[in-house]
């Protein structure tokens, strides 16, 4: 799958599934992404990787649409230099962590022999345990220390939405 992912950037992966009956699909997914901005010279650097695997139950109401459900072990390397005014200078604020989260998402595929197209058009995803496992700051910029910390509740505790992720593949 290629799209905008749940943890708010761009993603890929590999999916490999196997088809319980006509209308119903278990399906082991491994996605990893990388979101690397470099700001203006005053405001910073950020990177954020985001590596996932996943066991994803996808089932069929009708001929293409389906609803899938997913249990979801990530995790996330963050690290961000902010200008601070304080020490003229750049805080570097950095974290490891690990969460597992509970994703829905509604779609349609299609299947033409063994050529198959897909799109999640809408999910959502709830961390349902997550954990800092290492964390590191030089800041004593408040501003600067209340951007760490938000970053931290957004990409570690937040629920979020996530919309159009294509996949292509080939069934066997």
């Amino acid at each position: 799958p290629v799209g905008l992912g749940p943890i708010g950037f761009t993603s890929n992966g590999l999916y490999g599934g196997l088809f319980l009956d006509r209308n119903s699909l278990i399906i082991l997914s491994i996605k990893s992404g990388r979101n690397l901005n470099f700001f203006s010279d005053w405001a910073g650097r950020f990177d954020l990787k985001y590596s996932a695997i996943g066991i994803n139950y996808k089932k069929f109401v009708n001929t293409s649409f389906y609803i899938n459900g997913s249990v979801e072990f990530r995790k996330i390397d963050y690290s961000r230099q902010r200008y601070s005014e304080l020490i003229s200078d750049y805080d570097s604020s950095t974290f490891t962590g690990t969460a597992i989260a509970l994703n829905i998402a509604i779609g349609n595929q299609w299947q033409w022999d063994n050529f198959t197209l897909g799109c999640d058009w809408a999910g959502l995803s709830v961390p349902v345990t997550s954990r800092i496992d290492s964390e590191s700051t030089n800041s004593t910029d408040p501003n600067n220390l209340k951007y760490f910390e938000d970053d931290k509740q957004k990409y570690m505790k937040d629920s979020t939405g996530y919309f159009v992720q294509f996949y292509l593949g080939a069934s066997f």
